[in-house]
């Protein structure tokens, strides 16, 4: 994504992505090896289309929750469709943030930006609340595993994998995402960004943020309260 990777935006992005669906799918590249390009032909699944991911912008949040989770646990996708899925799913997202953008700067007046801001604070909400309706089954889901060690030891063997992935993600390729920013389009989703930071403070809500391995800020993902003129 041609948008700053500071902790704060990428979950203001990732949020309102995953909004419109299959955005959290993406956030991440990872790179497979040459082995793996060379170990299989086989078409990807048509779910992982870029237009099919784009498709799901209708969908409920908690549909594109249990497709995020679905296509994490998959076994029968090669790394080299892992890998492509994970391109369309970053394509995808970029083209539909963009839209989210054009659509703020393409508003005439102040009330007219609030109202577009509105509407995209308002969807992003909505799927925080499913993201943390998701987090409470998994955290019920992982305590009722704790007697059955082989369950425990296959989530955190996804979980290391998944780890191990970004970590490896080579110097090159970060370097490659840096250069290949069109320096107008980050200037304006950082605009987009603040202006969303400022109508949701005067709506008294509280943006999620990622501090730490938690993964939860003040306020949690639920997003905080919404004041009087909310």
């Amino acid at each position: 994504m041609s948008v700053s990777s500071s902790p704060k935006t990428l979950v203001i992005a990732g949020a309102l992505i995953a909004a419109l669906g299959g955005g959290a799918w993406g956030v991440a590249h990872f790179a497979g090896g040459a082995k793996d390009a060379e170990a299989t032909t086989t078409a990807l699944p048509e779910e992982y289309t870029v237009e099919k991911i784009k498709a799901s912008a209708t969908e409920d949040p908690s549909v594109v929750m249990e497709r995020m989770r679905n296509f994490m646990d998959r076994t029968d996708l090669t790394e080299e469709q892992r890998e492509q899925a994970r391109k369309n799913m970053r394509e995808a997202m970029d083209q539909m943030m963009q839209q989210r953008v054009d659509e703020y700067f393409a508003a005439k007046t102040d009330e007219d930006k609030n109202a577009v801001l509105d509407k995209h604070i308002d969807e992003m909400q909505k799927f925080m609340k499913a993201m943390e309706e998701r987090r409470r089954q998994e955290e019920e889901k992982e305590a009722a595993e704790e007697s059955d060690p082989e369950k425990k030891a296959e989530r955190e063997k996804r979980r290391e994998e998944m780890r191990n992935r970004w970590a490896n993600r080579s110097q090159a390729e970060r370097k490659a995402d840096s250069e290949t920013r069109d320096p107008n389009k980050s200037a304006q989703r950082m605009a987009y960004f603040g202006a969303m930071m400022r109508r949701s403070a005067e709506r008294g809500i509280q943006m999620p943020r990622f501090g730490g391995p938690g993964g939860r800020g003040p306020g949690g993902p639920g997003g905080g309260r919404r004041g009087p003129g909310g």
